[in-house]
């Protein structure tokens, strides 16, 4: 396994990104072609990207981080063969080393299935462990979906 950052993503990169991405986050979410993906990119600024690589150069993980009113965010994802096995901590830990706070949404909510049909699991005593704060009077909900806020901040 190995971890590359990079300014852009090429194609095959996005598509391997948009499986990933139906692969772990609810159904509710799923891309359905590169024109979403690359729509919801769009509103990044300040984009960087790390990638998970494995032995046969796919991608297995992907952490994002971007601006957004003034604070930084991130998204960010690990295949589910691959969950458990420290490369989200990697991630997140490396982004410490770059900034003081760093911010998310994260789902809070048991009641989302994944395009397989199995439930999705909210991440959130993930993020606890990694040392972020959720905010549940800081809501991001549409008619599909609800989130919470949740922020590290350097000591």
């Amino acid at each position: 396994m190995r971890f590359l950052t990079v300014l852009h993503l090429n194609e095959k990169e996005k598509l391997q990104l948009i499986e990933l991405w139906n692969e772990v986050y609810p159904d509710i979410l799923q891309f359905k072609s590169t024109y979403e993906f690359d729509k919801y990119l769009s509103k990044l600024k300040d984009v960087r990207h790390t990638l998970l690589f494995d032995d046969a150069n796919d991608i297995k993980g992907w952490f994002a981080d971007f601006l957004r009113n003034d604070e930084r965010w991130f998204v960010m994802m690990v295949s589910s063969d691959l969950q458990g096995q420290g490369y989200g901590s990697s991630f997140l830990n490396e982004a410490k080393k770059h900034f003081d706070s760093l911010s998310g949404w994260v789902i809070c909510e048991h009641e989302y299935t994944k395009k397989n049909g199995k439930p999705y699991k909210p991440p959130v005593e993930f993020y606890e462990k990694n040392d972020f704060m959720l905010y549940p009077e800081v809501i991001f909900e549409t008619d599909v979906l609800k989130t919470v806020k949740m922020q590290w901040k350097k000591n």
